[in-house]
């Protein structure tokens, strides 16, 4: 069985994605608000609150095999860019203006 040590916006959205469901429907399979889930789609390095993380496992520990394989594909596919996007970003908000401007530039100029 897959886990998932901390969701973020980003794994949500797969969870959401494996299941084929628009945001109104797997909020209400969640229990939570549709616009908790397209924050979710907005913001991919977002780190839920612990309760949600708690309905996140459980939705994801009772969801079929086939959303199970599913979620496990997609994952896969995106874990890379997720939590590259995550722990740049955690990162990012640690860092001093001066750092972050210099980090801008030498990015910009490598392109």
């Amino acid at each position: 069985m897959q886990v998932v040590a901390t969701w973020s916006g980003g794994h949500a959205d797969l969870l959401r994605q494996a299941f084929r469901m628009t945001n109104e429907s797997f909020a209400a399979h969640l229990g939570v608000h549709a616009r908790t889930v397209a924050n979710w789609r907005g913001n991919l390095d977002v780190i839920p609150r612990p309760a949600i993380q708690d309905i996140l496992d459980a939705a994801l520990e009772r969801a079929p095999d086939r959303v199970k394989a599913q979620f496990a594909l997609r994952s896969a596919k995106r874990r890379p860019a997720i939590g590259t996007l995550v722990m740049w970003n955690h990162l990012r908000r640690q860092l001093t203006p001066q750092v972050t401007w210099t980090l801008k530039v030498l990015n910009f100029l490598s392109q």
